[in-house]
């Protein structure tokens, strides 16, 4: 895969993050998962305010990693980061609404994020040849798959990752939410052993950082679900409709009282 065309998939991933972003109503200013926080923040619900502790052990880190090694994997580290903002967001309305009586409403608030996982994944699109392609173009093809470029790897490793995001739509009897993020793990950690592979012997050493440091925010969120979403996201039974909410809100209206 050339450098532009892997380029080319990275701003249509920013893009796509953009969209959710605004679905959420927030902005890339509000992309700081962990830190400091407003005066507001300290109607956080417990749960908001572990995440922010979760982020700050091992979001920071992983961020700082890549932005050491430049290129692509500071691009993938800006992705994560804002991804991570927008999973907050998400976190932030569950602790102020009721969970929806209707999956319609839920899944307006989630498909884009959901959308963003599904299409932003960094894949070869390089498929079986068909009986009757020419040979020079198999040849091709073949050259395609030995000349990718560097950020390749970096780019599958944190797109495989970024699975991890969907377990806030898991609930029992579909299943646990730390599954979702399992699975996540396993697939990510299968490019990033690749990344160590690679680098372990002749470094630099951040090659291996990028790959621990992220490996450690997935199985940081794993811990964090466990201890805080084992059965499924927690929603706040006294609050405001879904469909209502809006990012800022100290709580979302009732469609009710709204009328």
């Amino acid at each position: 895969m050339a450098t532009s065309q892997l380029q080319q998939l990275l701003d249509n991933f920013e893009s796509r993050l953009a969209v959710v972003e605004q679905s959420l109503s927030i902005t890339p200013a509000a992309g700081a998962a962990a830190g400091s926080r407003s005066a507001a923040a300290e109607q956080d619900a417990p749960y908001v305010m572990a995440y922010d502790s979760y982020c700050q052990l091992k979001l920071e880190p992983f961020v700082a990693a890549s932005a050491k090694l430049g290129g692509g994997a500071a691009k993938g580290g800006d992705i994560v980061k804002r991804a991570w903002a927008a999973q907050r967001d998400f976190l932030v309305m569950a602790s102020k609404c009721k969970k929806p009586a209707q999956q319609a409403d839920l899944m307006a608030k989630l498909k884009p994020l959901q959308e963003l996982v599904k299409r932003s994944r960094l894949r070869s699109h390089l498929t079986t040849p068909h009986a009757r392609t020419p040979l020079r173009d198999v040849h091709q093809a073949a050259g395609a798959i030995v000349s990718r470029d560097e950020w390749e790897m970096h780019a599958k490793t944190v797109n495989e990752g970024l699975g991890c995001l969907m377990w806030v739509a898991i609930a029992p009897p579909a299943g646990l939410p730390k599954d979702t993020v399992i699975s996540a793990v396993g697939g990510s950690d299968y490019w990033a052993n690749k990344i160590r592979v690679q680098y372990k012997k002749t470094g630099p050493p951040e090659q291996v950082e990028f790959c621990d440091t992220f490996k450690a925010l997935l199985v940081g969120l794993e811990e964090y679900v466990v201890e805080h979403h084992k059965a499924g996201l927690e929603w706040n039974a006294r609050g405001g409709e879904v469909a209502a909410y809006t990012a800022g809100d100290a709580a979302a209206a009732p469609a009710a009282a709204a009328a």
